[in-house]
């Protein structure tokens, strides 16, 4: 999992149009047995909110520093 994990640390560095072709195409390279299709219809829709501009995503960093906090009760 250090190869997923660095991997996966490295991507969410990327902007959003980048995250999310990146998860387009991680996606796609899955096969449709192992996605069901509402999976696949409800991430394009995201993506296509994303790449519209209809929602802002927020940074890795900022969510994590949240997490961080609400676990320590702040």
């Amino acid at each position: 999992m250090g190869r997923a994990k660095k991997i996966i640390d490295e991507a969410l560095e990327l902007d959003e149009k980048e995250r999310a072709l990146i998860a387009r195409e991680m996606l796609a390279s899955l096969g449709s047995a192992e996605v069901s299709s509402e999976f696949a219809r409800e991430l394009e829709r995201r993506i296509q909110d994303i790449e519209t501009g209809a929602v802002k995503p927020v940074p890795w960093s900022e969510v994590r520093s949240e997490l961080e906090n609400l676990a320590r009760g702040r």
